[in-house]
C-alpha cells in the first residue's frame, strides 16, 4: 500500500465519510450535539420593550432639564413588576413604578433608575413634603397579577422627585434588540454549547434536530491483552486501550460499543468485527495488529472481508494506521501501542467523529498556535508528535515538550496536555518560534484549561539541552 503523508490520509480518510441521519433532541441532552439544521428565530427577543432597572417608566420630556437642585416632580400612578402588564397609559407628568424585565407601560419611552430620584435618596417609602403625604414601604400587589396596578393607592407615593434628565431609551431593552423574528441564528452544523441551548429554550424550543450520535465499536487486538481485574500472568499485559479509546470516542460526541478484545487469531478477529456489524455501528475503531508482524491480522482480515483502502503513514508515533470498508461501515486501525493509539485518534479517529456528525472540514482541524520554550529538532523526515505542556505565562502561550518522548511511557500523558507539531521539512525550531499544537481531549482549545505557568515550575520543563526526536 501506499506510503502516505498525514495530510494525505488524513483527507483520504475523511474524504468519503457523510453526516448521519438527524432526530429529534431535548435541549438539556443536546449539549455537544451538532445541529442537522438552521435555526430561525419565531419571535422578536425580547419579544415586548422591558425596563433594565428598577426604578421609573417616565415620559423623557417630562425630565428635560432635571438636576438635583431642580428636579422634575411627577406624580406616581402605578406600579408593574416583572410577568404584569400595566393597564394604563402614561401621561404627561406621570410616573410608574417599574421593577427589572417588566412591560414598559404605553406612553413611557424611558426608565429612570432608583438611585437617581428621591427615592434612592432617602430609601424606600421616604417622607415626602409639601403636597405629597407620608406612605409605607409595604408594596401590596393588585389582586389581579395580570393587571399589574402595584401597590394601592393608599400606599403608594404620591410623587417622585427625578434628578437626572433622560433620554428616550434610557434603561429600556427594545423589542428585538436582542434578535428580530426570523432572523437565521444558529446554522447547521454547528456543535451545540450550554450558552446555544439558553438561546434556543429563549426562542421557545424545546427540541432540536441533530445528526445522530455515531455509534463506534472498539477492539483491541493482541494475545497478550487480557482485562483490567484478572491476575497478571507471565507475558500478559492488561488492555488499557479500550478504556482510553471509548473516553475518547464519548469526548467527541459518540457512543462507544466495547466489543472486547480478540487475540492474533483470524477467526476471532473475524467474529468481533462480525458482532460489530450486527450491532449497527457507525464506525469501527481497532487497535494493535496494522504493523508488519507476523500475527498482525487486522488488515489481513480487512482485505478479505472489506477492502483497505490505506496502510501507513509518515508520522511518529503511529506508523501503521489502516483504514478500510466492512460492507458500508468505515474501519480506523490504530496501533497497539497506547501512545501512537491516542496520536492517532487524535489526528484521524475524533475529526471523522465529528466530520459524520455534521462539522465542516474547518471545523475539524483549526490550527492552534504556541510560543516554544524549548528547541525541538527532527531530523527523522516524518511528521513528529511530542507529548507537551501548554500554558499562559502572562498574556502569551508557552508551550514545553515532555521530559520524555519515549512511545511507551504512557505516564508521560499525565503531565501532557497537548502535542507539538513537529513537520517534517523543519529540522530544527528554535524557543521563541510559533509552533503548531494539538490540544488533547477536547473538540476546542479552551485557555482557560491551560491554567497559568510560572516559570520556576520545574516539572513543566524538559531539560536546557536540545531535544531531539531521533531516538522517539
Amino acid at each position: 500500500m501506499q506510503y502516505l503523508s498525514v495530510d494525505e490520509a488524513f483527507n483520504l480518510i475523511l474524504a468519503g465519510l457523510r453526516p448521519l441521519t438527524a432526530e429529534p433532541v431535548a435541549l438539556e441532552a443536546a449539549p455537544g450535539r451538532v445541529l442537522a439544521e438552521d435555526v430561525r428565530s419565531p419571535l422578536n427577543i425580547p419579544p415586548f420593550a422591558n425596563s433594565a432597572m428598577d426604578g421609573y417608566a417616565v415620559r423623557a420630556v417630562d425630565t428635560t432639564g432635571a438636576a438635583h437642585d431642580q428636579p422634575a416632580r411627577l406624580r406616581v400612578v402605578g406600579e408593574v413588576a416583572a410577568g404584569q402588564v400595566c393597564p394604563m397609559v402614561l401621561e404627561p407628568g406621570q410616573a410608574i413604578r417599574i421593577m427589572t424585565g417588566a412591560m414598559l407601560p404605553r406612553g413611557a419611552d424611558a426608565v429612570v433608575r432608583f438611585e437617581d430620584t428621591s427615592e434612592g435618596l432617602y430609601g424606600r417609602g421616604p417622607t415626602f413634603s409639601g403636597s405629597t403625604t407620608t406612605f409605607t414601604t409595604t408594596i401590596t400587589a393588585a389582586a389581579d397579577s395580570g393587571t399589574g396596578t402595584g401597590p394601592t393607592a393608599s400606599t403608594r407615593p404620591e410623587e417622585v422627585r427625578v434628578y437626572v434628565p433622560a433620554k428616550p431609551g434610557l434603561n429600556v431593552r427594545a423589542e428585538g434588540e436582542d434578535i428580530t423574528a426570523d432572523r437565521l441564528v444558529l446554522e447547521a452544523g454547528t456543535r451545540l454549547t450550554p450558552g446555544h441551548l439558553g438561546l434556543l429554550a429563549a426562542m421557545g424550543f424545546t427540541t432540536v434536530k441533530c445528526a445522530r450520535r455515531p455509534r463506534v465499536a472498539i477492539l483491541a487486538t493482541g494475545s497478550e491483552l487480557i482485562e483490567p481485574g484478572l491476575p497478571l500472568s507471565p507475558g500478559k499485559i492488561y488492555n488499557s486501550n479500550n478504556p482510553m479509546l471509548a473516553a475518547l470516542v464519548n469526548s467527541c460526541g459518540a457512543e462507544a460499543v466495547i466489543l472486547g478484545a480478540a487475540g492474533d487469531d483470524w477467526e476471532t478477529i473475524q467474529g468481533k468485527l462480525a458482532e460489530g456489524l450486527a450491532q449497527g455501528v457507525d464506525l469501527f475503531l481497532t487497535s494493535g495488529g496494522v504493523s508488519v508482524g507476523d500475527y498482525d491480522l487486522v488488515k489481513q482480515v480487512l482485505q478479505a472481508e472489506g477492502r483497505l483502502e490505506m496502510w501507513q503513514v509518515r508520522m511518529r508515533p503511529g506508523k501503521p494506521l489502516a483504514f478500510g470498508h466492512l460492507g458500508e461501515v468505515p474501519l480506523l486501525g490504530l496501533p497497539g501501542n497506547p501512545l501512537a493509539a491516542l496520536v492517532s485518534f487524535e489526528l484521524f479517529g475524533c475529526p471523522a467523529l465529528l466530520k459524520i456528525q455534521g462539522l465542516s472540514l474547518p471545523q475539524v482541524r483549526e490550527p492552534v498556535e504556541a510560543v516554544l520554550a524549548e528547541p525541538v529538532s527532527n531530523h527523522s523526515g516524518r511528521r513528529n508528535f511530542l507529548r507537551g505542556k501548554v500554558g499562559l505565562q502572562g498574556p502569551t502561550l508557552y508551550v514545553w515538550p515532555s521530559v520524555s518522548q519515549k512511545a511507551g511511557q504512557l505516564a508521560s500523558l499525565i503531565e501532557s496536555n497537548c502535542l507539538i507539531v513537529a513537520h517534517e521539512e523543519r529540522s530544527y525550531y528554535a524557543p521563541g518560534e510559533r509552533i503548531e499544537i494539538i490540544p488533547l481531549y477536547g473538540l476546542e482549545t479552551d485557555l482557560s484549561n491551560f491554567g497559568k505557568i510560572n516559570k520556576g515550575d520545574d516539572h513543566h520543563h524538559s531539560p536546557a539541552s536540545e531535544l531531539s526526536l531521533r531516538a522517539v
